[in-house]
């Protein structure tokens, strides 16, 4: 999709980034090291990593991929719990994230959230840290 999107922009919304599915893996994987080291996680001292900075600053050479300074929308794939794969929509002017599942049936809504907490929390951390200067707190996205 992200390549249709370099190849024929005028059918493309300017407005949308469109991640890869590692970018939630990349963000449940920190978070699951600072649980394990039973540490508390607090945005003004975590020290993000160029990878995950990169995905914000679009320095990866991927097709269609905006800075986030230039979008409102992010869109994604996410796998819950290694079973199921959910659309994942974070608007950035809403502070909002949006789970859009197909078989809601197989996930509740209460694992849902547990399992999009981590991306609530650090996501506003990692634009304060990249765009001081729109973001400005770290304050958690709400989800819906």
């Amino acid at each position: 999709m992200r390549r249709r999107a370099f190849f024929f922009p005028q059918l493309y919304n300017h407005n949308i980034v469109l991640l890869d599915d590692t970018f939630m893996t990349r963000i449940q994987g920190r978070w699951s090291l600072l649980v394990q080291s039973k540490t508390q996680f607090k945005h003004e001292t975590y020290k993000w990593d160029s990878e995950s900075i990169d995905y914000v600053i679009s320095k990866k050479q991927v097709e269609a991929w905006e800075h986030w300074r230039k979008v409102n929308l992010i869109l994604f794939s996410a796998n819950v719990n290694g079973n199921h794969w959910v659309a994942i929509a974070v608007g950035l002017k809403e502070r909002v994230i949006k789970v859009y599942d197909s078989l809601p049936e197989i996930n509740s809504v209460l694992e849902i959230t547990k399992w999009i907490s981590c991306l609530r929390k650090m996501l506003p951390s990692l634009l304060v840290h990249t765009m001081p200067d729109i973001y400005t707190d770290a304050l958690p996205f709400a989800v819906q």
